[in-house]
């Protein structure tokens, strides 16, 4: 551990000068008060920047983890890649009714909103929700008996993320405070700064060896047919 885990020298909506490295801890303004009616907080740690595949394989293999990758900058629809762990919570749906109206209602236990300081995604469900979920949303009429046993929807929760901005070639280890979890906001805050550090540290690691290779799909052709589709 670094011994970078003080509180009372962060000032909210500003920089704090942490260690050796000159490394930079970010706390969004108004963070205390947020925290205090409920809304989840994210605070960060500006990084050297590094090739996002690089440092998803230093991720590799501790736990469960995504990568989510832009693979060049554009400026409406590839600005960030994300590489996320730690998953504090999940949901999961196969049937039942109003599918979406139950996502909406576990969602609300961590309440988010957008923070000037950070790109856009902070942490949030990482998943997919299947095309067989249309059958629980739309009437539609369809020419075969529901065969499909996986869930329709399944989205993990992430606490910690690496961001990359492409644009501005900056990187952040983003750790998110959990009102509802991590207790009082300078607790709350004290072990936030801690994950920050090994987040750091993890990226000082070997990658870990194993499948982990980039792969380029430059040609793809579908085996199913429209008749087996319907």
């Amino acid at each position: 551990m670094s011994g970078r885990s003080g509180v009372s020298d962060i000032s909210e909506g500003g920089f704090l000068n942490a260690g050796s490295a000159g490394m930079k801890i970010i706390l969004p303004s108004g963070a205390r008060s947020f925290y205090r009616r409920g809304i989840v907080v994210p605070i960060a740690e500006i990084l050297p920047f590094r090739d996002p595949f690089e440092a998803y394989g230093k991720v590799f293999g501790k736990g469960v983890t995504f990568f989510l990758d832009s693979t060049r900058f554009h400026a409406q629809t590839a600005a960030c890649s994300y590489v996320g762990l730690n998953p504090f919570a999940g949901f999961e749906f196969k049937k039942g009714n109003a599918p979406l109206e139950r996502l909406r209602d576990f969602c609300s236990r961590e309440k988010g909103r957008l923070w000037s300081e950070f790109p856009h995604f902070t942490g949030g469900g990482v998943g997919f929700l299947s095309y067989e979920l249309s059958r629980d949303l739309e009437k539609i009429r369809w020419s075969r008996r529901e065969t499909c046993r996986s869930p329709k929807i399944r989205l993990l929760f992430f606490r910690d993320l690496f961001v990359f901005d492409l644009r501005r070639k900056r990187m952040l280890a983003l750790t998110n405070l959990l009102p509802g979890r991590d207790g009082p906001f300078e607790r709350a805050l004290r072990d936030g700064r801690r994950r920050l550090d090994r987040m750091a540290e993890i990226l000082d690691t070997p990658a870990r060896p194993g499948p982990l290779r980039a792969h380029s799909v430059r040609h793809f052709r579908s085996d199913c047919g429209s008749g087996n589709f319907r």
